[in-house]
């Protein structure tokens, strides 16, 4: 809900307050939230402890050069993340292309949020399906497809009526934001996959560190997104990226599960890293 809500009232107050009270508001709310981890007990970790530095990162790419199945699921995530990860086109789509400004733009981002929530409720049904190798496939497949939908839809504008901060192409704006949300729906799915197989195939003395090469392809993913796309619709058009990284995603997704047979057969209920 945080994810959802939270998008669409800062374009809100944006549109009505300002940058300088939203961020104002923001940084408020975080430092809420940092006090409330500062405040929780210490938890002494279970088995041997090894200090932190650069041997257990160490130890972590070296169990992950041998866990074909958890690495290919990296791999894919940084796929979709650099090709399928339109996020930094929003502010100018919501100026330029689809109009309304900073509503719009805190509008695409809460959709995203939205497909996510509504796919949650499913997530029950999700992991009955114990093929999670090929279920992360064709959840990231399907997030290609909804990514290059909303390319389309963008395409689709350059044809309309110019529009401004005060006008909307509202049918464009519904359309984006429906691809959108299957792109969050589809992510999610393929999250609980991903986290379902790093919970019972990795040791739980080794699932710390994986946690932390996790966290830099889940941060790094998007940043290059965020550079693949801007410098791709510097180029050429804001509808191009999503268009053709759609194309991308499909595509590698299935060379990758290709060359990676062990991975598309994964059993949930035989897990091996």
């Amino acid at each position: 809900m945080m994810v959802m809500v939270g998008p669409a009232l800062a374009g809100i107050l944006v549109a009505t307050t300002g940058y300088g009270w939203t961020y104002s508001i923001d940084v408020v709310l975080m430092l809420a939230m940092f006090l409330g981890l500062w405040t929780l007990p210490p938890l002494r970790p279970e088995g041997t402890i090894v200090r932190p530095g650069l041997e257990s990162l160490v130890d972590g790419w070296r169990f992950l050069k041998r866990a074909g199945n958890i690495r290919t699921q990296y791999i894919l995530d940084i796929i979709a993340m650099t090709f399928g990860n339109p996020i930094a086109l929003y502010p100018a789509l919501g100026t330029v292309l689809l109009g309304g400004g900073a509503i719009t733009t805190g509008t695409l981002t809460a959709a995203v949020a939205a497909g996510t929530f509504l796919s949650s409720l499913f997530s029950g049904r999700v992991v009955r399906y114990r093929w999670h190798g090929l279920g992360i496939q064709r959840a990231i497949q399907v997030y290609g497809a909804s990514i290059l939908a909303f390319g389309a839809v963008l395409l689709l504008g350059v044809w309309m009526p110019p529009v401004s901060e005060n006008t909307v192409n509202l049918g464009l704006i519904i359309a984006a934001c429906v691809a959108l949300a299957v792109s969050g729906a589809s992510d999610n799915i393929s999250s609980i996959y991903r986290s379902t197989m790093m919970q019972a195939s990795v040791p739980d003395s080794i699932r710390g560190r994986l946690q932390g090469i996790f966290i830099i392809v889940v941060t790094g993913g998007p940043r290059l997104g965020a550079l693949y796309v801007g410098a791709l619709s510097t180029l050429t058009a804001l509808w191009f990226p999503p268009l053709i990284g759609g194309f991308i995603v499909i595509a590698l997704v299935a060379f990758a599960v290709r060359l990676t047979p062990r991975f598309r057969s994964y059993d949930a209920e035989n897990p091996t890293p």
